[in-house]
């Protein structure tokens, strides 16, 4: 007889055949059909169990599967999409060599904790089931590069284990529950795609600066993944004191719903209204190459100074304003060397360029509401470097002014 390599058993495939089969070197196997009567302890070398839209599989089958241990200790990939399982069995701590797990659009409503013992693992795919949470030994899964939970709306949040996941490059949480993720996201050095497409998340921890260089964030409104803003490294939180550190995520978050001009970047925000800029920000994140802050109606001297002169890196500034301005900011010739995008968000934006201000500005945006005229110069001809200027309002203050409205 001739050696098999790979094979596909369809419906109505008489059982009868193997005898005269030779599948001891078979490493793909295909079943569409029914799987009572396969014997897999013919299938010596099998890397590929392929059950995937099989409506004839359930749960007592799979069991059954994951017991054959002498003929599937060398699977690596177990497909089992679209079948009627609804649990994957404690004997699938079994599988020590599986490399790729699709149980997507299945019954299942949770993950055994022996799901940890697959340390081989590299792709687990949970889409589209009945799973509410994952389980902590998910940390235990040091070769995961991908995961994903998307379609999933009873998850309303990930385990702080995730950030064991040294090599993940791929995290997909697209339409789920999840409203933020864990700090620990900022240990995953080799993340590359985070997808957090209709989801509750608008702001990142501030740890996932560490991960800026080559991660692009899928958001709602852009098809153009967003790059995180540059700025947070190690050297930098090595020298934050312990103390300090523990308070870091009360001040600052990663804001990822607005973005200034193309590409789009993420902005580190400064969390909560604060009539000054936190001590924290000034002496551990003056290099920090954006900044998002909100004011009650007044950019105190003393910030303004350190916003212009002491963020060598700034490049993206955001200033919003609770209440309506008292005074105009002027921005002169000194300071801002390197800021390129500019957003104010007030009531009635009151800001003057002088001569020589924001040399290298491209992007100038305004987003106001309903206020009182202002009569200020805004100089905008002196910024030598701009490129685009964006005017927004708000919908929900269109009563209040015909002009918005119009």
């Amino acid at each position: 007889t001739m050696a098999i390599r790979r094979l596909c058993l369809q419906r109505g495939y008489p059982m009868k055949c193997f005898s005269s089969m030779d599948v001891s070197h078979t490493r793909s196997l295909v079943i569409l059909g029914d799987v009572i009567g396969v014997p897999l302890d013919m299938f010596k070398r099998l890397r590929v169990l392929d059950l995937e839209d099989n409506i004839g599989i359930e749960d007592s089958h799979l069991k059954k599967i994951c017991e054959q241990l002498e003929s599937l200790r060398l699977l690596k990939y177990l497909g089992l999409k679209g079948t009627r399982i609804t649990k994957l069995p404690q004997e699938i701590q079994k599988l020590k060599q599986l490399e790729i797990l699709y149980v997507r659009s299945t019954g299942i409503e949770e993950l055994p904790w022996e799901i940890g013992e697959l340390k081989q693992l590299r792709t687990l795919d949970v889409r589209n089931t009945r799973i509410s949470e994952l389980p902590s030994q998910i940390g235990e899964l040091k070769h995961l590069r991908t995961l994903d939970v998307s379609n999933m709306w009873n998850i309303s949040e990930l385990p702080s284990q995730i950030g064991e996941l040294k090599h993940l490059q791929t995290l997909d949480v697209r339409n789920t529950s999840v409203r933020e993720l864990p700090s620990q996201i900022g240990e995953l050095k080799h993340l590359r795609s985070l997808d957090v497409r209709n989801t509750g998340v608008r702001e990142l921890p501030w740890q996932a600066g560490q991960i800026s260089g080559s991660l692009h964030v899928h958001t709602d409104d852009s098809d153009e993944g967003m790059r995180l803003p540059e700025g947070v490294c190690e050297d930098l939180i090595k020298g934050i004191p312990k103390a300090e550190l523990a308070k870091c995520s009360e001040v600052l978050s990663i804001n990822i719903v607005d973005r200034l001009g193309s590409p789009p970047i993420g902005i580190f925000k400064v969390i909560g209204l604060h009539k000054s800029i936190p001590k924290l920000i000034k002496d551990h994140f003056n290099v920090l190459s954006s900044l998002d802050i909100r004011r009650y109606n007044k950019l105190e001297e003393d910030d303004h100074e350190f916003l212009a002169n002491n963020m060598p890196n700034l490049q993206m500034l955001v200033l919003r304003f609770e209440a309506p301005q008292r005074e105009p900011i002027i921005i002169n010739r000194t300071g801002f060397q390197m800021l390129e995008r500019f957003l104010v968000e007030s009531r009635v934006p009151r800001i003057t360029f002088q001569e020589g201000a924001m040399p290298k500005l491209k992007h100038l945006e305004f987003k106001f509401y309903a206020g009182p005229p202002s009569k200020d110069p805004i100089g905008i001809t002196h910024l030598k470097s701009l490129q685009k200027v964006v005017f927004r309002c708000s919908k929900w203050y269109k009563s209040d002014n015909p002009g918005i409205k119009a």
